[in-house]
């Protein structure tokens, strides 16, 4: 149903979508203090996530001989924990979480798709959404956690100067 130019032309649509939305996630809503503070383009960029990982998955899997509706639930389900982990978690570590929980599953997919080095590379399609969960969504939700909190350390020693 869908051929190998669609799914490249997917992740080209959602590459151009997130540089709309990368702004919005940069500046999610510093007040005055310059502490981040979850808002509109935070939840935002968590929709976008959600929305583009199982467009990504849904894609993929129909480009496969014989789609699975197993395999599209399997898949999208890291995306439906980092929606549930990103209501409790500050701006930066949602922003972390989904840049990097994302772009690695990008990265894989196309890996797959347009340059496999041997016929056993799509079963890291089948064990991705394992180590989606269990790694890199968490090292995602701390790297962003960290810069957050570094950027509030610096921005409260600009304030304390100026």
């Amino acid at each position: 149903i869908i051929g190998g130019n669609d799914i490249y032309t997917t992740m080209l649509l959602l590459l151009k979508a997130s540089q709309h939305l990368m702004p919005l996630a940069k500046s999610a809503a510093r007040t005055d203090s310059g502490a981040f503070m979850k808002n509109r383009a935070s939840a935002n960029f968590e929709y976008f996530v959600v929305l583009a990982g199982v467009v990504l998955a849904i894609v993929t899997e129909f480009k496969s001989g014989s789609p699975s509706l197993w395999y599209v639930l399997w898949a999208a389900l890291p995306y439906g924990i980092y929606a549930l982990a990103a209501m409790k978690a500050g701006t930066g570590a949602t922003v972390g979480g989904g840049l990097l929980i994302l772009g690695i599953d990008m990265l894989i997919r196309v890996q797959v798709a347009f340059s496999p080095g041997s016929s056993t590379d799509s079963i890291a399609l089948l064990i991705m959404p394992f180590w989606q969960i269990v790694v890199i969504m968490p090292m995602g939700f701390l790297l962003g956690w960290l810069v957050e909190k570094m950027i509030n350390r610096f921005t409260n020693q600009q304030t304390s100067r100026g």
